[in-house]
């Protein structure tokens, strides 16, 4: 974690130190934003959004700050976007076994991300995009509640709940975190989403996780967004 607060590396330099270290990391996407290469009512300058994406063993990375331009966000959403890392890690394979849930480009998720980024004018809405699960009444959803929304409520699979999905949510913003002494105003909500859906209990799912041990762990995520300034 030693490069993943580096307020005055670039991107470039700061995808290499990650490259150094993934060598024990599980799949993951890392997205590194330069604010010294933005300037606010000006089109970024290239290496302003780097990804780095990571399987165990193999890394690779991508200045993505055309796509940025291009669709005005970065979504990220649990499938590989640079094709080295999707080839790897065996999505083709699934894409003509499954169909269009496995892609990139046309899963739940990002069909969401595209169709409703156009709501996000702030950070509450940013929020807002970032918990969403209407699973039940979105046709988008397809009924599902892991992977049919942005943030996944297994709780609600049916006919075998999980406890798995979404835990909690951060926002912040270019200004947010660019203080005056690089501080970091963070607004942030734990626990599973309950903006459309009622929050999550150890004791719902209809006795599922009745076993379960949660020791030292709320047995209710009943909370509200809170700001942190670091």
């Amino acid at each position: 974690m030693a490069s993943s607060w580096p307020p005055r590396t670039h991107a470039r330099t700061h995808a290499a130190l990650a490259i150094m270290h993934a060598a024990v990391c599980p799949a993951l996407q890392w997205m590194v934003a330069d604010y010294t290469k933005f300037t606010p009512g000006n089109k970024p300058q290239p290496n302003f959004l780097r990804i780095i994406e990571q399987i165990p063993g193999f890394t690779d990375t991508a200045d993505v700050t055309p796509v940025l331009i291009s669709q005005l966000n970065w979504p990220s959403y649990n499938i590989p976007y640079l094709r080295s890392i999707f080839n790897a890690s065996g999505y083709p394979a699934m894409v003509a076994k499954y169909g269009a849930e496995y892609t990139y480009e046309s899963n739940s998720r990002a069909l969401i991300f595209a169709r409703n980024v156009s709501l996000v004018t702030d950070w509450m809405s940013a929020r807002a995009l970032l918990r969403y699960n209407n699973y039940l009444h979105d046709p988008l959803a397809k009924g599902d509640p892991i992977t049919g929304s942005i943030s996944s409520r297994g709780d609600f699979r049916t006919p075998k709940p999980v406890a798995f999905g979404g835990v909690d949510t951060k926002v912040t913003s270019m200004r947010g975190s660019m203080g005056p002494d690089f501080d970091l105003r963070v607004f942030a909500e734990s626990g599973p989403t309950h903006d459309q859906l009622p929050f999550f209990a150890w004791s719902g799912a209809n006795g599922a996780f009745a076993s379960v041990q949660h020791t030292l762990v709320p047995a209710e995520f009943d909370f509200d967004t809170v700001m942190f300034e670091m």
